[in-house]
Order: structure tokens, then C-alpha cells, then sequence
């Protein structure tokens, strides 16, 4: 075991070379659990499997599963990831945010040698905290919220007839929804200009920061309440820290994860849960990917002997194993029924409730409240999206090439549809009126409703759809040079903007009846919802709906 504290490798539950704290590992039967899974799987040998066109479902081993408890287990050997490659698959927000870090830390007259290593990570942090992926689901709207831009390192209230100063963009600790912020009072342990990253409870009563020491080349984790008292270094070592999430409470969940060069590859990553009674829960000694369902209080945990299960970060417990043979793993987007692999780590909605996995060359549903799965279908191309519909009993699954849509009931699967080609994994999901928007290959944008397609325009550029933040319906694209807004999919488009400086596919949003918008070079832009009395604001980092709290 390696001391989140120290560093150190040692046996047992307590570092013998630091006063680091007391590490609670799940000591549960693993055996007997995964005796129980085999003969579980053994019992539904005989059940038919798809063929490719697919007739009967192949239910997975872990159908009504009731799990018995997780048992961590080693390691194995390191899992190199090359991060840069990751790195370029960074979202527009999250460019101007980790640009930003990047920025402040090549600023400063050191060897820049030594900031690779977080300034690299910073990059991939903010690939989550963006909205990664090029589908796009709909955003909540949001009410009684202002409209906030940063540049220069500072925030600007612009809600009004004037850009008013908030802060430094070093004074605001954000939430985990990126939107809301607080600048809380900073206990003296902490170093603004070495702070790497940080994030808030929603209720703003907790933060967690973690440091960079340049003298040293380690990562210090802090949590501290808002006045800055209580504060508490969980971990401070070699290994760089990445915080999941921080709850109301003052809970702690983040991974440590050995960095192998300064290009940012890493080695083994290990996941934690921290509460202010200093009780340091190792959840995976071997992670791959972990996602929060907030709403649940749950943890959906991927690790490198390809297990899936749930663990319950409240009760500090397993929940259940869904399986032990998972290749790849889609977690629903903040919109009920969007699954992705490129989902932000957290999803605080109640309403989320189920996973999609690939086991054995199939993909399953599973719903994490009746703990049963379903059969989807075979697959077939790792970077799939889905938008699954149990109470409309149908799928779409959403290739980087194509379309399919399949029905599916409780006791039947129909065969694949192939809707429409596509260039781009491009598309805006619309939950409440179930309706899926996509460019295809002919560049035309059109809404799909079930299996029934209505075309909306043609000649539109691919990859240019763009879902318009605070609407339920709204959207964007680009058509040569002009872009165009859509109040719903049966609107009529306008044109709000003709020019050459168009960023293909960019953020816009909807305040107080007026849409802003990016074009190239972060430009904003804003004009009313019917094209009218357009007006340049200028180049900015980052533009947002959020609340700051003091």
C-alpha cells in the first residue's frame, strides 16, 4: 500500500514513517464473492446469444445481482497513458479555463521544466469539468442567474449595462457544475500562486485545493471550511492528486496517481474517500475510471481487472458488483437517458439511475435501482454514444459514422435500424421532447423522433450544431458563413451573424432574451433571439450563467 500521505510503500493500515492518517481498506471475502458471480455465470451458459442480426438476448451473469462486498486488490503492472493524445480532445470551455492555468503557471520566471507535470493534468482536469465530447445533450436552464465573463485572469458581472469586476480568477473556488463560485477566506497553508486546482461543495460551506511545491515536485491536498478554519492536508506526496468531488458535508473524493514522466503519462491511480473525521476510506488500489452519481450518493468504479461495480461513499461501502468483464463503460450525461463515455465526472441528478457497460462483445443497460440489466446490442464500435428510452421501449446508438435505432421492450429486442450516415459525432439530444438533432453525411440538419427524420435545412457544415445553454430547444449551426439560431426544432432559422471570423462549433447561450455567442479568436458576440441589433463585446477567456456567493 502506498501512504496518500508520504509516499511510502508498507504493509498494513498505518504508515510507519509519517503521522499520516489511518487507511480503512475493505477487507471483504473476494473469494467467495467471485465464486458466487462464476456459478452465476455458469447458470446462464444455456441462454441464447444475439447472433448479428440479433434475435434473442443474452442476459449478463450479473442479472439480479444482489452484490456481496468489493476486496481491493493489487494492482498488477502499470498502465502507461499517453495523456497528450487525451489532451486534444479538450472541449472550447475547457480550453479557455485550463489555458488560463497554463498561462499562470508558464508566467512565472522558474524553470518550466518542472510544471509540465501539472500543467499537462490541469488539461485533462478540465477535459471533464468542459462538456466533453462532441454530442451534445441539453443543458439545464437555469433562472435568477447572471451572466459572468473572464478575461485577463479576472471575472466581470455583465448582466447589466456595464462589465462590474468580481474578482481575481484566483480568489473563486468553483462548484462542481463549473458555474456557480465562491471566493471563501484562504487558510495560510495554502499558496494561491502554487494552487493547481480547486473545487466547492454546492452549499459553498467546504473547499479542497491541491498545491504544486515546486522544491519538492509534490501535491498537497487541503480541505477547509469557508471562514478558512478546519483546515486538514489529506494527502501531500509525489503523487498528483485530481479531486472528484466535495460534498455539503465536507467528504472528499479524489484519486492519487503516479506520474511516470513529464509528459504526463501515469501509473497506478488510487482512489479515496475522506470525511472531516479523518477517516481515509482506499475505495481501488487499481483504477481506471470512476464516476460520481451525486444524486445517489453512489460511486461508478472501473478498474484494471475490467470490474464494475457501485460503491456507496456515504455508508463508506460496496453496493454491488454489475460485472467482472467490462470493456467499456457510458455513463448518463447530465440529461436522463444520454449515455457517453465522455461524460463529466459527476452527475448530480436524482434521475440518473442506470450505466451502460460492454461485456463480451455485447452492450447492457443497467439499472443500478432494480439491479437488473437488459441486452442492447452487439458491440461494434467503442466510441458509441446512446440515447436509451426504457419508457419509450427504444435506442439510438450513435456511431461516428452513422444511426441506429433499435425498439426494445421488456421481453424483446428488434432488429437494427440504420437511420442516417453522419461525418461527425455531432448532435443535440432534447430530453423533454425526446428528439434527437444531427447534421448527417448530405449536411443536412435534421430531427430525428423515434425512427421518423424530418429534414430541417440542407447545405449546413458539419460539426457546426451547437446547443444553446439556458433553452430547453434551442440550437445553432453554421451554413457557409452564417449562423443561424432555432428557437426548437419546428422553428423557423434566423440568422444572427454573417462574417468569416465563425468558430465552427461554439458556446451560445440565452439571457434575458438575448443570445450570446462565440466566433473565432473568442470573440463575443450578442444580438436578440430574431437577429437584431448584433454588438461585438470582444475577446473573452470564458462566458457563463453562475451565482457568486462571498
Amino acid at each position: 500500500m502506498l501512504c496518500p500521505k508520504c509516499g511510502k510503500e508498507y504493509e498494513g493500515s498505518e504508515c510507519p514513517n509519517c503521522s499520516g492518517p489511518k487507511i480503512i481498506v475493505n477487507q471483504s471475502d473476494y473469494q467467495k464473492r467471485k465464486e458466487a458471480y462464476e456459478k452465476k455465470q455458469a447458470e446462464l451458459k444455456s441462454a441464447s446469444s444475439y447472433s448479428a442480426a440479433g434475435e434473442q438476448p443474452q442476459k449478463s451473469a450479473n442479472t439480479d445481482n444482489k452484490a456481496s462486498e468489493k476486496n481491493n486488490k493489487s494492482s498488477g503492472e502499470y498502465e502507461e497513458i499517453n495523456y497528450l493524445e487525451v489532451m486534444k480532445k479538450v472541449c472550447d470551455t475547457g480550453k479557455g479555463i485550463a489555458g488560463t492555468a497554463a498561462k499562470k503557471l508558464s508566467g512565472r520566471e522558474i524553470n518550466f521544466k518542472k510544471y509540465i507535470k501539472p500543467a499537462v493534468i490541469i488539461l485533462i482536469l478540465f477535459l471533464v469539468i468542459g462538456a466533453a465530447g462532441t454530442g451534445i445533450y441539453r443543458l439545464a436552464t437555469r433562472k435568477n442567474y447572471e451572466l459572468y465573463m473572464s478575461s485577463n485572469q479576472k471575472i466581470y458581472n455583465v448582466a447589466g449595462f456595464e462589465n462590474n469586476y468580481v474578482c481575481d480568477m484566483s480568489d473563486a473556488v468553483f462548484a462542481v457544475d463549473n458555474k456557480t463560485f465562491y471566493t471563501p477566506a484562504f487558510p495560510s497553508e495554502i499558496d494561491k500562486t502554487q494552487m493547481i486546482s480547486s473545487m466547492a461543495s454546492a452549499n459553498g460551506e467546504y473547499f479542497a485545493a491541491v498545491i504544486y511545491h515546486e522544491g519538492t515536485s509534490g501535491y498537497a491536498l487541503y480541505v477547509w471550511k469557508e471562514d478558512g478554519s478546519r483546515v486538514k492536508c489529506i494527502s501531500e506526496n509525489a503523487y498528483f492528486k485530481d479531486i472528484k468531488y466535495i460534498t455539503n458535508k465536507g467528504k472528499v473524493i479524489y484519486t492519487d496517481a503516479e506520474v511516470l514522466n513529464d509528459e504526463g503519462a501515469m501509473g497506478q491511480i488510487q482512489l479515496y474517500v475522506y470525511d472531516l473525521s479523518e477517516k481515509l476510506i482506499l475505495v481501488e488500489q487499481s483504477l481506471r475510471e470512476a464516476y460520481v452519481y451525486a444524486g445517489h450518493e453512489k460511486l461508478i468504479c472501473h478498474n484494471k481487472e475490467n470490474e464494475l461495480y457501485v460503491y456507496d461513499y456515504e455508508k463508506m461501502s460496496l453496493v454491488e458488483t454489475i460485472s467482472e468483464e467490462v470493456s467499456n463503460v457510458y455513463i448518463e450525461a447530465e440529461e436522463d437517458n444520454f449515455f457517453t463515455s465522455n461524460a463529466g465526472t459527476v452527475n448530480a441528478l436524482k434521475s440518473s439511475d442506470a450505466v451502460i457497460y460492454g461485456e463480451s462483445g455485447k452492450w447492457y443497460y443497467y439499472d443500478l435501482a432494480e439491479h437488473k440489466n437488459k441486452y442492447i446490442a452487439q458491440e461494434t464500435d467503442a466510441a458509441a454514444e446512446f440515447v436509451y428510452e426504457e419508457k419509450g421501449g427504444y435506442v439510438y446508438m450513435l456511431f461516428s459514422d452513422r444511426i441506429a435505432y433499435r425498439e426494445i421492450t421488456s421481453d424483446d429486442v428488434k432488429s437494427m435500424i440504420e437511420l442516417d450516415t453522419l461525418t461527425a459525432q455531432n448532435y443535440v439530444y432534447q430530453g423533454e421532447s425526446n428528439t434527437l438533432i444531427y447534421i448527417n453525411s448530405k449536411k443536412e440538419l435534421c430531427c430525428a423522433e423515434k425512427s421518423k427524420i424530418t429534414v430541417i435545412d440542407s447545405g449546413v457544415e458539419s460539426g457546426s450544431l451547437s446547443q444553446v445553454e439556458n433553452t430547453n430547444t434551442g440550437f445553432t449551426y453554421l451554413k457557409g458563413q452564417e449562423r443561424y439560431y432555432c428557437e426548437s426544432s419546428s422553428a423557423k432559422p434566423v440568422k444572427i451573424y454573417d462574417g468569416a471570423e465563425q468558430k465552427v462549433s461554439g458556446q451560445a447561450l440565452l439571457y434575458k432574451n438575448k443570445l450570446y455567442f462565440y466566433t473565432s479568436g473568442n470573440l463575443l458576440y450578442t444580438c436578440s433571439t430574431k437577429g437584431k441589433n448584433l454588438d461585438k463585446f470582444g475577446e473573452v477567456e470564458r462566458f457563463w450563467l453562475g451565482t457568486e456567493y462571498k
